[in-house]
């Protein structure tokens, strides 16, 4: 390799690690609360939506405050793939919140649909 190409490769690979270096980072299973696999069968207006949900889930302190953000997502998502998984996941929190003795879950008596 000569001194020409070198010139040129190193400009070449820090622009590279520029961009990869502040890209953003890929979502996991973890952080959708569910499979992530379903999140593909969304169209892109649902997944800003979502992702809007879950910004605003990680941020809230109070598992209550925690429970409206997904409640939100599951109303307004008309995709019939993922809605229910997310409504099951929010059954099953909201089980585990009052299992654990947060009564806050409890008194908001969330209707589920099924």
């Amino acid at each position: 390799m000569n001194r020409a190409d070198k010139k040129i490769l190193l400009p070449c690979f820090l622009f590279h690690f520029y961009l990869t270096s502040f890209s953003q980072k890929e979502k996991n299973e973890e952080y959708y609360l569910i499979d992530q696999n379903a999140i593909e069968h969304l169209d892109l207006s649902e997944k800003n939506l979502l992702d809007s949900c879950l910004h605003i889930f990680y941020e809230e302190k109070t598992d209550a405050s925690k429970i409206a953000p997904i409640q939100v997502f599951i109303e307004f998502s008309e995709n019939n793939k993922v809605w229910p998984l997310y409504n099951q996941w929010l059954q099953d929190y909201i089980i585990l919140c009052i299992s654990k003795g947060n009564k806050t879950a409890e008194v908001l008596q969330i209707p589920f649909e099924m």
